[in-house]
């Protein structure tokens, strides 16, 4: 969800810029941008999910512990 915000959110940009502005991109600086913005999202997926499977083993460590 959040990488297809970005995505449209980055297109609205670009189109913005080709026709309002009339600024040129190469092809090349949109898929560096892309690239980037792919690789943020990422970084921040994993860490949420290494988040939330160190809360649940924290929760399943203490549970065997004291035999919930």
């Amino acid at each position: 969800v959040f990488w297809s915000i970005f995505l449209i959110f980055s297109i609205v940009i670009c189109f913005w810029d080709f026709f309002i502005k009339n600024k040129k991109y190469s092809l090349a600086d949109i898929f560096l941008g892309f690239y980037g913005s792919i690789k943020i999202i990422s970084q921040i997926f994993l860490g949420i999910n290494a988040m939330f499977i160190s809360v649940l083993l924290f929760y399943y460590f203490i549970k065997g512990l004291f035999g919930f």
